[in-house]
């Protein structure tokens, strides 16, 4: 599927101490961490150039992906690499995928944390599976080809087994005959 990066404006009623939003402004594009509200009312956001009360012209956003007349979330781990790229809020088009929030079966009788349904799954499921199907979220996926490290040669054999066994026989005769080292090494040094 193709489609587009953009922003969709975060409910500030609906806004969180220790939500993971993108902070938008003339100045800024980037992923920050909302601390809390200060005295006048304000949140203060914690981010990579940013930090402090959220002044006028900011906006909290989290990335959406428009395909025509639908719109997914963009997966969280996608988002940094989104705005590095300069996708978001731009003409440039991205391929990407559908992909449903991964559901563990079980055998434990769980409650669903968005319908409150029961149902039956792994013990630390916290959603249905119904709703894992109805909550997907978009993965942008890359266009090169992946390459694929390249294997390392292996280092070819000095010497066959064989001589080296030969070789070693005649090095342990060497030393029971009481050969000196001197010796040893000016054969060892003929030998190569």
């Amino acid at each position: 599927m193709v489609g587009s990066v953009k922003t969709w404006s975060m409910n500030r009623s609906h806004l969180e101490a220790g939500a993971i939003a993108v902070l938008r402004s003339p100045d800024y594009l980037e992923v920050c961490t909302i601390e809390c509200l200060d005295p006048n009312g304000s949140w203060v956001v914690q981010g990579e150039t940013f930090s402090g009360p959220m002044l006028p012209d900011m906006t909290l956003c989290k990335l959406i992906v428009i395909d025509n007349d639908r719109q997914y979330y963009l997966k969280f781990n996608q988002w940094k690499k989104s705005i590095k790229a300069g996708e978001v809020d731009s003409d440039k088009e991205v391929t990407f995928e559908v992909v449903p929030a991964k559901f563990v079966d079980g055998h434990y009788m769980n409650t669903c944390s968005l319908c409150y349904s029961s149902f039956m799954g792994h013990k630390r499921q916290p959603v249905c599976k119904t709703c894992c199907d109805a909550n997907v979220h978009a993965k942008i996926t890359i266009g090169k080809k992946e390459i694929k490290p390249a294997t390392k040669p292996k280092r070819p054999r000095m010497f066959k087994p064989e001589i080296v066994k030969q070789l070693l026989i005649k090095a342990y005769h060497m030393g029971i005959e009481g050969k000196t080292a001197k010796q040893f090494y000016t054969w060892l040094n003929n030998i190569f």
